[in-house]
């Protein structure tokens, strides 16, 4: 897909520059807009774009674009209009204040347990790139009904994550992820990251700021029995310990994945089985099949020519006659999924 790489390029540099002149910027914007600027981040959504169809004179919008670095992107490759998405204020709020600053056409709103604030069939297409894995089940669906009400009949929806549970090695990997952001140690690394502070001890952070008169020996036990609660929910189930009226211990239980335990309930790397999320998709009037990236072809040499094509031939075959062998061939997976003009029960018919 062609575009033009040297004014994008200019757009980020801008970015930069007035960004680190803002009062009260967030370091960590200065610090992604660097990643996107000097080490062109920008290329990875790229090769995710590549699976789409082309977005030239489209309504985008990405869900759970943080600060919004892939819009300037969006836009060179000639939509005509970029939303952000997301749930924190403090992404919003310096993304929106950033792009402001150098008059870029690009505007980001927040989303509250699910829902988007963007009008019913206005959107083109929609990017949700490694962010279901993030979102709290109990507001999975309602995210992608908005979607769906968000896009127009025949708009698309690209969907990346790199937890694909139908992959072994994967699942394994994530296994060892959870119990650690779960329980820590704190500072320890995960091989994809490293836990900040694991959640059991948040929770326990959090009690203490609720019922300040527990002795120690509540506050540990509390921490280690409500696992997956959050917010609200929280709050709520310690008065039970507290009034011991219903309490019902929730201690972690291995293999899944754990939650944040603060607003929002964000879950740490949830998988997901490409078909899982077909079927969801499904649900809501989104016709939806994995996709597989190609191989790049180079005109270079002939084996930079022919072994790709080979790979790209056998790969084709396999989507048509074997799908299912594909299904967890890589740790990431892509589902790409349009938006039709019937819901499932009159796919039977």
């Amino acid at each position: 897909m062609p575009f033009d790489q040297e004014k994008l390029r200019d757009t980020y540099r801008r970015l930069a520059e007035t960004s680190a002149k803002l009062s009260e910027m967030s370091e960590y914007f200065i610090e992604m807009t660097k990643l996107f600027e000097e080490q062109e981040l920008w290329r990875d959504y790229v090769d995710v774009m590549r699976l789409a169809p082309s977005v030239a004179g489209s309504v985008v919008v990405d869900i759970g674009c943080k600060f919004g670095h892939a819009l300037p992107l969006f836009h060179s490759m000639g939509a005509t209009s970029c939303i952000g998405v997301d749930v924190d204020d403090g992404y919003l709020s310096a993304g929106n204040a950033a792009f402001a600053a150098i008059e870029f056409p690009a505007g980001l709103v927040k989303s509250d347990d699910g829902y988007l604030p963007i009008e019913s069939e206005s959107v083109d297409f929609v990017l949700v790139n490694e962010v279901i894995s993030h979102v709290n089940p109990i507001y999975l669906d309602t995210l992608y009904s908005e979607i769906s009400r968000v896009l127009k009949v025949g708009g698309h929806i690209l969907i990346a994550d790199g937890n694909n549970r139908a992959n072994t090695s994967c699942v394994t990997d994530l296994r060892k992820l959870f119990v650690s952001w779960e329980r820590g140690p704190k500072g320890v690394n995960t091989g994809r990251d490293v836990v900040s502070e694991p959640f059991r001890d948040r929770r326990r952070d959090i009690i203490a700021k609720l019922c300040p008169q527990l002795s120690v020996t509540d506050l540990e036990y509390l921490a280690d029995n409500t696992s997956g609660l959050f917010g609200d929910r929280l709050a709520i189930e310690v008065g039970k310990y507290l009034r011991k009226d219903g309490w019902v211990a929730r201690p972690y239980r291995p293999g899944l994945c754990p939650t944040n335990p603060g607003p929002g309930g964000v879950v740490m790397e949830r998988a997901f089985h490409p078909m899982q999320v077909e079927l969801a998709l499904a649900e809501f009037g989104i016709d939806a099949r994995q996709v597989h990236p190609r191989a790049k072809i180079s005109k270079k040499s002939f084996r930079g020519y022919l072994g790709p094509l080979l790979y790209n031939l056998k790969l084709a075959v396999r989507e048509r006659f074997a799908p299912r062998t594909l299904r967890g061939r890589t740790w990431a997976f892509y589902i790409l999924g349009k938006k039709v003009n019937t819901l499932p029960f009159e796919w039977c018919r």
